[in-house]
């Protein structure tokens, strides 16, 4: 059997992968995929497009691309509360569709 590989990228959410829970559930129900885990604690969907932010996590999470291009999947897993602020910030500033933001 061919393993799946899965690149997951986040904040501290993404921790939940490799936590021994995960792995437990994932050797009995997802045993055929692998997953590679990088995170940077502090990520936020803002700062991944700020260049001077203080996490650089658009550098990390870019050089972590670059070097896993044998990954199948890419998974992003950013905290909801961020992402939500986000979504409704560009909606109330920039006027976009919630559906498009």
């Amino acid at each position: 059997m061919e393993l799946k590989n899965i690149l997951v990228l986040g904040d501290s959410h993404a921790m939940v992968f490799k936590s021994i829970y995960f792995k437990l559930f994932s050797t009995f129900f997802l045993n055929s995929f692998k997953f590679k885990v990088i995170w940077v604690g502090g990520a936020t969907i803002s700062g991944i497009e700020n260049p001077n932010s203080k996490t650089q996590s658009c550098l990390i999470f870019k050089k972590a691309l670059q070097e896993n291009l044998y990954c199948k999947y890419c998974l992003v897993n950013i905290g909801e509360v961020d992402t939500g602020f986000v979504l409704w910030y560009k909606k109330e500033k920039e006027n976009q569709n919630i559906d498009t933001a």
